[in-house]
């Protein structure tokens, strides 16, 4: 019995044990830097890491009408969240997410070149949305473009 008293006042030391403030404070003090750290943390790797958003899931929505667009011309339209570039060739009308897959940025007509450049990264585009040249990761997500009416339209 006394050996039994004996344990059990052992166990209830052991669970009795206090932390210094030394400890304490230790401890507080790598929580917050482990803090801060995370927070600094997370927005450079999102500024880093390549977008991957691509563009809209809403439908047949239109961008404007052909007369608003030049032969070799474009133009920008936002829907949404998402931003697109409309481009018009003697041909065809040519859609892409404006967004820049490296970081965002968005992405500019080059009529002299016949192609997309990023003004972040000097990263170029050919009139089918592939990579030239520069740091994206992927070329820009092209859409099917109807002209109804004289209406563009994508889905």
């Amino acid at each position: 019995m006394a050996e039994l008293n004996a344990r059990m006042r052992e166990e209830s030391g052991m669970q009795n044990k206090k932390i210094s403030r030394r400890d304490f404070f230790g401890w507080v003090i790598k929580g917050g830097l482990l803090t801060a750290l995370a927070g600094m943390a997370f927005p450079v790797l999102s500024y880093l890491w390549p977008v991957t958003r691509q563009g809209l899931n809403m439908g047949q929505k239109e961008l404007g009408t052909v007369e608003d667009i030049p032969i070799w011309g474009s133009k920008k339209v936002i829907i949404g969240d998402s931003a697109f570039i409309v481009i018009r060739t003697p041909d065809e009308i040519k859609v892409f997410s404006a967004i820049c897959t490296h970081l965002g940025c968005i992405v500019e007509w080059d009529a002299q070149r016949k192609g997309l450049v990023c003004p972040c990264h000097a990263a170029f585009f050919d009139l089918e949305g592939r990579i030239v040249s520069g740091p994206p990761p992927k070329p820009l997500s092209s859409f099917k473009a109807e002209v109804v009416n004289g209406k563009i339209y994508i889905r």
